[in-house]
């Protein structure tokens, strides 16, 4: 198990499998990196953090992930039907006011692998 952040701007931020992303499913991006959650909780959101366990790993290779390469490998990971997805040396930001940040994703497709999630002090 590895302990993963997620930043919302919804202070009470709950999983819920009906919403669906800008990739049109439902899907949640968790991070090892806590300096970049707090970058998606800007201005007023909160950390939220839990324990996930991966079924499989890629290493990105230090690209971004506001790219159609990370978007295509979304698409495909959804379809091979993973529950969640580690995806190492990805660089990611919100948007271009924030500084880019190394971490690991951690790509959540099936919620109810997302346990004991708290609220973290930021």
């Amino acid at each position: 198990m590895t302990q993963a952040y997620h930043g919302s701007k919804d202070v009470d931020f709950e999983p819920n499998e009906f919403i669906k992303s800008r990739y049109g499913f439902p899907v949640l991006f968790f991070t090892d990196n806590k300096i970049l959650s707090s970058y998606y909780a800007t201005p007023k959101g909160k950390i939220f953090k839990t324990e996930l366990r991966t079924n499989k790993k890629i290493d990105f290779g230090g690209e971004f992930s506001y790219s159609l390469k990370f978007r295509n490998l979304i698409h495909l990971l959804h379809h091979q039907q993973y529950d969640v997805v580690e995806i190492t040396n990805v660089y990611d930001r919100p948007n271009d006011n924030f500084p880019l940040e190394k971490s690991t994703i951690y790509v959540v497709f099936n919620f109810s692998k997302i346990q004991n999630l708290t609220k973290c002090t930021q």
